[in-house]
């Protein structure tokens, strides 16, 4: 149950670029992560990342609404600072979260996924790192170059997404919880024989 709800919560992740769904998908994803947390401590740890990370996806539409009201230099720091903090929260919850998974699939025997969560959590690490420095203030002069540059991290990051809900998604297949072990097993389509 719990790696079902951690893909769908990942699912919100998906929009990065707009915040709003982030409080959304940090109420999912600390859901999931207390049916997670009893089986490593890395998920409880990425779990409490997710508290100051849903405090930023209720600040992202009220820093929206004060720029309609405020000054507008006022408000590209307030929104840039946001972003910046809300990416490094991403990184560190992603890099805990993919630690999880790692130690589990090591604990239960699936190496594949062991490797694809190490590349998981390198690849959603550098595209964070890379996403943070777009967000910086640039002079006018270096925006042509940064808004090249930001078009293929865009792409590098939805790539990134599409791998780590595809790890996640393998999880939820292989990966069986301990309050699944007991469950009786269903028969199949293909086993049953018809009458």
């Amino acid at each position: 149950m719990g790696f079902g709800l951690l893909f769908l919560g990942y699912l919100f992740f998906l929009n990065l670029f707009n915040n709003y769904l982030l409080l959304p998908a940090c109420v999912l994803l600390f859901w999931a992560l207390c049916k997670l947390t009893p089986i490593n401590r890395p998920f409880a740890w990425a779990k409490y990342v997710l508290v100051p990370l849903g405090a930023l996806g209720i600040l992202a539409p009220l820093s929206a609404l004060l720029s309609v009201r405020g000054g507008r230099a006022f408000d590209e720091r307030l929104n840039s600072g946001l972003s910046i903090a809300a990416l490094l929260l991403m990184l560190l919850f992603h890099w805990l979260l993919f630690e999880g998974i790692q130690r589990v699939a090591a604990e239960t025997n699936l190496p594949q996924i062991r490797l694809r969560a190490l590349r998981c959590r390198l690849l959603s690490a550098l595209y964070f790192v890379c996403a943070v420095f777009l967000n910086l203030n640039y002079s006018e002069a270096q925006l042509p170059v940064v808004a090249k540059i930001s078009l293929v991290i865009l792409l590098y990051g939805f790539f990134v997404m599409l791998s780590n809900l595809r790890l996640i998604y393998n999880c939820y297949m292989w990966i069986c919880m301990p309050e699944d072990i007991e469950m009786t097993p269903r028969v199949s389509r293909q086993n049953r024989r018809p009458k």
